[in-house]
């Protein structure tokens, strides 16, 4: 078959349905596959606080920075700890 625009459009359209069956609506959070490979609190904030919750996500950076201070357990999704300043 031969590509052309009206074909390429049809294709287009048919794989946004499809796609609107997924994701619905449009929305700001996070999908539990979201990487990002940030590891200091602030720029783990951004994906966060989206993936977990605001007050969730700060709760867990408290926890995670009094029982690993020194992010020793970590990947790409683990929370930074929040470590309180002396």
């Amino acid at each position: 078959m031969m590509a052309t625009p009206a074909r390429a459009r049809a294709t287009l359209v048919l794989v946004l349905c499809l796609l609107c069956c997924y994701a619905p609506v449009p929305s700001s959070a996070a999908a539990a596959d979201f990487l990002k490979c940030l590891l200091a609190y602030e720029s783990g904030r951004v994906w966060g606080e989206r993936y977990f919750g605001a007050a969730n996500f700060k709760r867990l950076a408290v926890t995670k920075g009094k029982t690993d201070p020194g992010d020793f357990f970590r990947n790409e999704q683990s929370v930074p700890p929040l470590v309180p300043r002396k």
